[in-house]
């Protein structure tokens, strides 16, 4: 039964068209992969389908009775509450109950008229209740809370921690545990696996496989779409094509599909050339048996239906040099160990890196991860060890929250300030790299 039915949708914001007549739909029980560039229209596409935006033309059909649930990049979450008591606005409905019961109980025990017809009527409507309460996981509700909390990486003594102490990716996490307790029908995830770890994106792949309602999902993570998706949805050059099967067969799929329409292209095109020469032909004899020729093939010529040619979405051009070669010994560390509060995040952290190493660094969130690095750029003092730069090292640091960067400045003027001796071609030339351009 199909769910979620779109049918030439198109979108624009002021002059750049984002989406332009855009048709798929959705199966129940679909697990439907978006993928596109940065920009391509992708959270668009989420907002028109939950309402946030209107289309400019086209129609969105939603099965009746179809509740839709929609994780932003984004999501907002009352600070004023702890982690528990804002999942806890999820089972607003179930306490509702629950102190219903509680009535009823109090109205029930008090009664001693135990054959008259008021005392039948409110036992027959709290059995009524009970059954609803547990229909809506009444016995259960904190369990599952406690199953999501701790599978998106909180720990049981972080339950009670009020949210405005988080970092927005923990109050991410908060907000994705929330959208997964209601159980919508559908659910539209943007980039679900920001901010979690290995294990939690473990979790969340296992948790939406045994999801028994429909899934689309905008995510980078070729991996986590192999695992998870049975078909994908590219959004490119404003258009979109579904394709069958996960992200590898779509890949493979798409790239066959290219080298088809480029075939077919490059054909019509060397047909096109011919006619026109026939046609030019004809016409330089200048006889009147040869024009209406030349025109009878004009007109064949003009009623052909050009094949597009495949266009391509350009991608971000990356080289990582260096201004100088640093000794062979890069790095060392030792002993390193780190508190906040008396509270211990690491100890003992020791290890080496000479040229030309590669490290990833893994773990839970909150083991001091990005701790680590603050304290090897100088920005924290560790608790004890110590650290020591080989010989013309140069550090460069990518900050996760991008904290270095400016709001109120324009992408050019970011960079220009940060380089101010390199000339507006250079610049540019630079930010076209990474496609910003114009």
């Amino acid at each position: 039964m199909i769910q979620l039915s779109c049918e030439k949708i198109s979108k624009s914001f002021g002059t750049k068209n984002v989406l332009d007549q855009v048709s798929f739909s959705v199966s129940d029980g679909n697990r439907l992969g978006i993928v596109g560039s940065n920009g391509a229209g992708k959270t668009t596409l989420f907002k028109l389908i939950t309402g946030i935006l209107p289309c400019d033309s086209g129609n969105i059909y939603i099965a009746k009775n179809l509740t839709i649930g929609y994780l932003e990049q984004n999501e907002a979450v009352d600070s004023s509450r702890t982690i528990w008591e804002e999942l806890l606005t999820v089972y607003a409905p179930v306490l509702e109950l629950e102190k219903q019961l509680r009535l009823l109980e109090e109205q029930i025990s008090s009664r001693t008229d135990r054959d008259s017809s008021e005392y039948i009527r409110l036992t027959e409507e709290y059995g009524e209740l009970l059954e609803l309460f547990a229909e809506k996981d009444g016995y259960i509700y904190e369990s599952h809370m406690r199953g999501v909390l701790t599978g998106l990486g909180f720990k049981p003594d972080e339950f009670q921690q009020p949210i405005w102490q988080l970092s927005g990716g923990e109050k991410t996490r908060v907000a994705l545990a929330k959208l997964l307790l209601r159980k919508p029908g559908l659910l539209l995830l943007d980039e679900p696996t920001n901010h979690l770890d290995l294990d939690a994106v473990q979790w969340l792949e296992g948790f939406l496989k045994d999801y028994s309602g429909t899934i689309m999902i905008i995510s980078h993570d070729r991996y986590f779409l192999d695992s998870l998706c049975d078909c994908i949805l590219e959004i490119e050059n404003c258009r979109g094509e579904l394709f069958q099967g996960n992200y590898t067969q779509y890949r493979r799929k798409r790239q066959q599909l290219r080298e088809i329409r480029e075939k077919e292209y490059e054909l019509q095109q060397k047909e096109i050339r011919r006619q026109e020469e026939i046609i030019r032909r004809f016409r330089s004899f200048n006889r009147e048996k040869s024009i209406r020729a030349a025109e009878s093939r004009q007109k064949a010529l003009d009623r052909i239906v050009p094949v597009e040619r495949p266009a391509y979405t350009e991608d971000i051009r990356m080289s990582f040099g260096i201004k100088k070669q640093s000794g062979n010994d890069v790095l060392r560390a030792d002993n390193l160990t780190m508190a906040f509060d008396e509270r211990p995040l690491f100890r003992n952290v020791s290890f080496s890196l000479e040229r030309g190493d590669r490290v990833g660094i893994i773990g839970p969130n909150g083991v001091g991860k990005t701790t680590l690095f603050r304290i090897l750029l100088g920005q924290l003092k560790p608790a004890s060890g110590s650290f020591q730069y080989g010989t013309n090292v140069d550090i460069g640091y990518y900050d996760q929250e991008q904290s270095s960067l400016s709001p109120d400045k324009t992408v050019i003027e970011e960079l220009w300030d940060a380089f101010p001796l390199l000339t507006e071609t250079r610049i540019r030339n630079t930010l076209a790299l990474f496609l910003f351009k114009g």
